[in-house]
């Protein structure tokens, strides 16, 4: 039932308890369940619609801003293809990472560290 995986997701919150959860859901949507379905479209919009305000924030034109997807969500086709496409059709330029996140931090780290000096 909807209301109670909600509110067993609130319950002792934790990212790895709901990255536990996902996994089910993604895997329950991509099977055809309408209303874990209803649930990774409701995230992924979210994600899209904070990603599009820091994008305007920032002042850089939303669909030339690269953008790299990290984490289970973006397993899914279905999450990448909404967050992606939107409700709206105007696309991100979303792009493949080829190196894990903690690659990409650890390089960053890295010329940070070159500048300081």
């Amino acid at each position: 039932d909807l209301d109670e995986l909600i509110e067993w997701s609130y319950r002792d919150f934790s990212t790895g308890k709901l990255a536990t959860i996902a996994k089910t859901v993604i895997m329950e949507a991509e099977n055809g369940d309408s209303d874990a379905f209803v649930l990774i479209s409701a995230a992924t919009e979210l994600l899209r619609e904070q990603t599009i305000a820091v994008i305007t924030d920032l002042e850089m034109p939303e669909d030339n801003t690269p953008i790299y997807l990290a984490g289970g969500l973006w397993q899914s086709e279905i999450s990448k293809n909404l967050f992606i496409n939107g409700s709206n059709g105007n696309a991100l330029d979303v792009q493949e990472s080829f190196n894990a996140p903690s690659i990409g931090a650890a390089k960053m780290a890295l010329d940070a560290g070159k500048d300081s000096n």
